[in-house]
Formats: structure tokens, C-alpha cells, sequence
């Protein structure tokens, strides 16, 4: 991620990312961030969003890797599993009480 060759570096320090090279890096980010958190979460949206307007020049680039560092340090950090682990109990409880509400009916017949 860090090692993308910088083209037309101007005296300001701002310059461009070969557009091969960042093209391809971030195509395999977003994909990576979308089939991990999904297309409906902020990481990916935010990537997308940024992807949509990037011409490669270093702070769009810079901003790209940003969110994919955000993306990492949520997913090192446990966050997707936490998320998945609370999405999983409220499942289980609404179909344990489904399964309670269908046994008191039927004990009542």
C-alpha cells in the first residue's frame, strides 16, 4: 500500500500515483471491504464514494488508504465479529420466542 510509485511530484509535494498502480491497489481494496463489511457499510461507501472521485493525484490516493487503514483496524480489532456476534443473539432470541409462543399454542389445543 505504501510502496505505489508517485509521478510528477511538484514542489508543493503534492504529485500523482501511477494510475495502474493505484487503480489496481484500490480495486482489490474495495472488493476486499465490501466482501467483508458489505456494500450498505460506511467503510465501503466512504471507499466508494472517494474511489468515484479519485484521479490519482497523492492526497485522493492518501485518502483512499485512509479508509482502507479504517476498514483494518475495525476488522483487527474484532468490530465485524462483535457486530456479527449481536446481529446472531437477537436472531436466536426472536426464535427462541417463536418457539416458545408456537409450544404455548399448541399446548393449549
Amino acid at each position: 500500500m505504501n510502496n505505489l510509485p508517485l509521478i510528477d511530484r511538484s514542489e508543493g509535494g503534492f504529485g500523482s500515483y501511477e494510475i495502474t498502480a493505484w487503480r489496481q491497489w484500490s480495486t482489490s481494496a474495495m472488493s476486499l471491504i465490501r466482501g467483508v463489511f458489505g456494500k450498505d457499510s460506511p467503510h465501503y461507501e466512504h471507499f466508494e464514494q472517494g474511489y468515484q472521485k479519485c484521479v490519482g493525484y497523492t492526497d485522493e490516493v492518501d485518502g483512499l488508504k485512509g479508509i482502507f487503514r479504517a476498514a483494518k483496524a475495525d476488522f483487527d480489532g474484532g468490530y465485524l465479529f462483535t457486530v456479527q456476534a449481536s446481529i446472531s443473539g437477537e436472531i436466536m432470541a426472536t426464535l427462541l420466542a417463536l418457539r416458545n409462543l408456537l409450544f404455548e399454542r399448541i399446548t393449549r389445543t
